[in-house]
């Protein structure tokens, strides 16, 4: 059960944010509960730490509440150390109050609709993407979703991550490392410094090269040929 609470004085801008909250989760299978909480209710804070938060979205624009929800978010992860903390406010200068806050996301507040989806994915992707089927990767203010075992590999493209699937490619800002984080290591290695290959799809490997089940040939490095003979074995699908 993912736990969030809200907290922000405009009644409408807590719904848009619940809003965005619902939209992400609908495409996990996760329980999670929103609390919505009108900062100018907060006086005994210690009652709402008690359950526990894995997030808190604290909209600091109102330069009234703006230090006592700074200092609830200190509060919140001495009661639950895991808690993420994302500050949105409607002065961009108000990032500068946050820094001695470690916020996990900071977002101006123009920007909501369109960032915290990406501020979740990237908060959270690494506790639904071990256990789902499908690998989410945000770009901009759109979502893909990808199968994981549609994917053939992985490879360093100009400063980015181009991801070639049996259907499509896709190109991300995230790195081949953090990509494999998110995947099982056992059928996802990396083959070379460029890139990252998924086992299932692999049909013949040699010192320098692997070929893949749809033609494409991708190099192996000397020093990941152990690594990828060895999870290749277990794999038990290809010629070695």
């Amino acid at each position: 059960m993912f736990n969030i609470c809200v907290v922000d004085s405009d009644g409408d801008s807590r719904k848009e944010i619940c809003e965005r909250i619902d939209e992400y989760f609908a495409d996990f299978d996760v329980e999670y509960r929103t609390e919505l909480i009108d900062c100018r209710s907060l006086t005994v804070t210690e009652i709402c730490c008690e359950c526990g938060y894995d997030l808190a979205i604290l909209d600091i624009s109102d330069a009234a509440y703006r230090k006592g929800l700074l200092e609830y978010s200190q509060l919140l992860r001495k009661w639950h150390r895991e808690t993420k903390v994302i500050f949105i406010s409607d002065k961009i200068y108000c990032v500068l109050d946050t820094f001695d806050y470690d916020p996990d996301y900071f977002i101006f507040k123009p920007q909501t609709e369109s960032r915290i989806i990406n501020a979740m994915d990237h908060l959270f992707n690494f506790k639904t993407n071990k256990e789902s089927s499908s690998l989410t990767i945000g770009i901009k203010s759109a979502r893909h979703i990808i199968m994981k075992n549609s994917i053939l590999y992985m490879e360093h493209y100009r400063h980015n991550t181009r991801i070639v699937c049996e259907d499509k490619e896709i190109v991300c800002h995230e790195k081949i490392s953090t990509l494999l984080e998110k995947l099982d290591s056992r059928q996802f290695v990396r083959c070379h410094c460029s890139f990252g290959v998924n086992l299932r799809h692999v049909r013949t490997f040699s010192r320098t090269q692997i070929v893949l089940s749809n033609g494409d040939v991708i190099p192996c490095s000397r020093s990941n040929q152990k690594t990828v003979r060895a999870a290749l074995r277990d794999i038990h699908e290809v010629i070695i």
